[in-house]
């Protein structure tokens, strides 16, 4: 008797998501792991906490993208900023 079903599917496209962010994070010389984790943690919160399915799930990794984006895009201006004060 198993407790809970699995759905190898979800797994797969959390995986995908996994490997798209850790990619992006090498490329944006971010920390992989960092970002694999907040990939992950979205996913299990959509997952167990929200109880959703595949569509909420790739929706919370559309909020981490633009998040990480937008974090980005603030660091970036702030870096600028700065440079052109000294």
């Amino acid at each position: 008797m198993i407790p809970f079903t699995f759905d190898y599917v979800s797994l797969a496209v959390c995986l995908c998501c996994m490997a798209f962010f850790v990619k992006g994070a090498r490329l944006d010389e971010q920390s992989p792991l960092a970002w694999g984790g907040l990939s992950l943690a979205g996913w299990l919160a959509a997952t167990w906490l929200l109880s959703g399915g595949l569509l909420m799930c790739l929706a919370s990794q559309g909020l981490l993208f633009v998040g990480l984006a937008a974090f980005n895009a603030r660091r970036d201006r702030i870096r600028q900023s700065a440079r052109d004060q000294a």
